[in-house]
């Protein structure tokens, strides 16, 4: 087996990347300077320069000329938004739905215990939002624009239950393939709104998943959850999964 050779400026990287994953080192810090840096690991600054350079070339880092290098937040979605469009077709939006309802369901659950009062109230604010985008598409439900918009608030509202699990990975997931979920959003939206409106307009009466989905996570409904879950990305839940 051949001995690997590794540079300095790897090395370097690699130091200064353990210690932001080790928390050493949290987003919105800011790094000692490239001599500093360079008398801690025994090298040139040069080498220090190029490790920065290569961090924040991976998005773990941010150079601010005059002022410094800050450890940044790190997301995926930058990346994964650039290759969205293989998943915009018809297989792919149908594992779309299969990602969703894994992803949203484990969200709400885990929001019932971990969300905070505040969060909650975000997630009424992203239904009122989503409401006043509907009621404009009820009075012109063939405007492209607003079908456009409303996927987008439906969006905002599945996202807040996402951040409530205050989980980054579920997070970083659900935002590398916004593009894909807007879609799948959107084509669900189109299949139903119209149905919908008229069946509201002759009966007076209405069947809303998401208030059903805010109500389960204060009140803590798992039943309430899955059924609004069922209707709303219209799938049979196994109940293996959710048992």
């Amino acid at each position: 087996m051949k001995i690997k050779k590794v540079s300095v400026v790897d090395q370097v990287s690699e130091a200064l990347k353990d210690n932001i994953l080790n928390h050493t080192w949290e987003p919105g810090d800011k790094l000692p300077s490239e001599g500093d840096l360079a008398d801690t690991f025994g090298v040139n600054r040069l080498s220090v320069r190029m490790a920065l350079q290569k961090l924040n070339t991976l998005g773990l880092l941010e150079t601010r000329v005059g002022d410094g290098t800050y450890v940044r937040k790190f997301s995926m979605a930058p990346y994964m938004n650039e290759i969205a469009d293989i998943y915009m077709d018809e297989k792919h939006l149908n594992d779309v739905r299969e990602l969703r309802n894994l992803l949203e369901g484990e969200a709400m659950r885990i929001a019932v215990s971990s969300s905070t009062e505040e969060e909650r109230e975000e997630l009424r604010q992203c239904y009122e939002q989503y409401e006043e985008k509907r009621s404009q598409l009820k009075e012109d439900v063939d405007n492209e624009r607003l079908m456009d918009e409303l996927a987008e608030a439906d969006f905002e509202f599945h996202h807040q239950v996402i951040r409530m699990s205050h989980n980054d990975l579920y997070i970083d997931i659900y935002l590398m393939t916004k593009k894909a979920i807007v879609s799948h959003i959107r084509e669900l939206l189109e299949s139903r709104i119209r149905k919908e409106i008229l069946w509201e307009e002759k009966s007076g009466k209405r069947e809303d998943e998401h208030m059903e989905i805010i109500s389960g996570i204060c009140n803590g409904d798992m039943e309430a959850l899955k059924r609004a879950r069922e209707r709303m990305l219209k799938i049979q839940l196994i109940p293996a999964l959710d048992e």
